[in-house]
């Protein structure tokens, strides 16, 4: 009877953190050779990072360019990309990370101003964003509240706003890229 030898993969850091991939065979009776894969250091990871973050800023600046022209960011792509990488520091001192919730403090944030949950004009963000609630529970509150708040005021004429013109509040459905 032919020995049967079957691959698996072996993760392991060293100890500078690293990760290392190894393959090995494995035999019935005996272990066979083993070579490593790949090495990821954490300047990788770091990079990886970087980039992935790099590129949901930049969806999330052609979001805020679609659903808000009348941003002044919108005259520079640098400008309104550097808003959108301000925006997201914030909304992740609030426990903020998922791209949900962070395009969804972007649309208040994009609507209310930069500052909105300093704001005393709207004292129920600040309220929302201490609470004890999870995340995206937070974001929810805040973008659905947001909404009623500025249809409120676009139906006492005290925004030249028409509610009609007010883009939803939910993000767009999400393309599997949910962080």
């Amino acid at each position: 009877m032919p020995t049967v030898c079957r691959p698996y993969v072996v993760c392991t850091f060293d100890k500078q953190g690293a990760l290392n991939l190894s393959e090995r065979l494995s035999c019935r009776y005996r272990r066979m050779s083993s070579f490593s894969v790949l090495r990821i250091r954490n300047a990788h990871l770091e990079a990886l990072g970087r980039s992935r973050k790099d590129f949901f800023a930049k969806r999330a600046a052609d979001h805020l360019a679609r659903y808000f022209p009348h941003l002044p960011e919108l005259v520079d792509r640098s400008l309104l990309l550097a808003r959108v990488q301000r925006s997201i520091q914030k909304a992740a001192g609030y426990g903020f990370s998922s791209q949900r919730d962070l395009i969804r403090w972007l649309n208040v944030d994009a609507a209310l101003g930069e500052d909105f949950a300093g704001d005393l004009r709207y004292p129920w963000a600040r309220r929302i964003l201490e609470s004890p609630l999870r995340p995206s529970d937070k974001a929810n509150r805040l973008s659905r509240t947001a909404l009623a708040v500025i249809q409120d005021l676009a139906r006492d004429g005290t925004n030249e706003a028409d509610s009609s013109d007010m883009p939803s509040f939910d993000p767009p459905a999400s393309d599997g890229h949910e962080s």
